[in-house]
């Protein structure tokens, strides 16, 4: 570990990008995060004071870059103060970018192919706390 660096690093999965933006979005967070995908692509978002102001992948530098890198399923990604007056090449507010990106994700039918995932042993191997919780409040399990 860098004894000079000042931000985070780490590699992106079950926490994505979306999730990291939204993250330093409402913390109100001043930073730079750089991103780098297993497939060797790489973007870049700079957000200040909780606003994303740019957002950049390839040739994109745009809400559509955004649109892009939220998508990203894995890689690394690394965080450093933002140093100097970003360009401001983002037009939507954070808050209307996911909500575009989950109803995107929504018309493609990403979460019904996660949930499609979920193996009959799985469901068998739900904790029995589940029905004797509900047993003990008096109803029965859904």
């Amino acid at each position: 570990f860098q004894q000079h660096f000042r931000g985070l690093r780490g590699e992106f999965y079950a926490m994505r990008p979306r999730d990291l933006i939204q993250f330093f979005c409402s913390c109100g967070t001043t930073v730079e995060v750089r991103f780098q995908t297993n497939l060797a692509e790489r973007g870049e978002v700079l957000i200040e004071q909780g606003h994303v102001l740019h957002c950049a992948t390839g040739e994109l530098e745009d809400d559509e870059a955004a649109r892009v890198i939220m998508l990203w399923e894995s890689g690394d990604f690394l965080t450093r103060p933002l140093r100097e007056a970003p360009p401001h090449s983002v037009t939507l507010p954070w808050m209307t970018l996911m909500l575009e990106h989950a109803r995107e994700i929504d018309e493609s039918g990403e979460f019904a192919t996660v949930s499609a995932e979920i193996r009959p042993e799985t469901l068998e191997a739900l904790p029995d706390w589940l029905d004797a919780e509900t047993d003990e409040k008096g109803g029965t399990p859904s």
